[in-house]
């Protein structure tokens, strides 16, 4: 639990990946690829529907969808 808090302190509880206010759990590497979770492989996340795509391929699907 306090790893989670240091977490969400670094990213301020900001979603990794648009900026948004965002506090579920997303593993950068998804478990159903092989990830981990561990501290280095899990952010903050306002979007749950990543799912098992990874950080690049989603970031990249979300600014053409906007």
């Amino acid at each position: 639990m306090k790893e989670w808090r240091d977490i969400l302190a670094v990213w301020s509880g900001l979603c990794a990946y648009c900026g948004a206010t965002g506090a579920s759990v997303d593993h950068m590497i998804p478990i159903a690829r092989g990830g981990t979770h561990d501290k280095d492989n899990v952010v903050p996340a306002c979007n749950s529907s990543k799912r098992d795509v990874l950080p690049l391929d989603f970031i990249l699907a979300w600014r053409r969808a906007a």
